[in-house]
């Protein structure tokens, strides 16, 4: 039960849910046709805390991404 209760209590913060005693790092995206979609990854840990740093990793590699992505739009558009 205090699995179950950390992961909801949790979920909103971090985007952390727990199926079948495995975390799982979940995201709503933008609505396509009016329906709710969601980008669910395994974190292959049972452990809650593991899977809050696993979490933190992944967000901070998002970030660096989405940076690096606008940075090669805005150079290719400028030639």
């Amino acid at each position: 039960m205090f699995e179950k209760c950390m992961a909801n209590c949790m979920a909103e913060k971090i985007h952390l849910q727990l199926r079948n005693k495995t975390f799982y790092y979940r995201v709503e995206l933008p609505r396509v046709n009016n329906k709710r979609r969601y980008k669910i990854i395994s974190l292959h840990t049972q452990n809650y805390f593991e899977a809050k740093e696993r979490i933190k990793q992944m967000v901070e590699l998002e970030e660096n991404f989405a940076k690096f992505k606008f940075f090669n739009e805005v150079i290719f558009q400028a030639c």
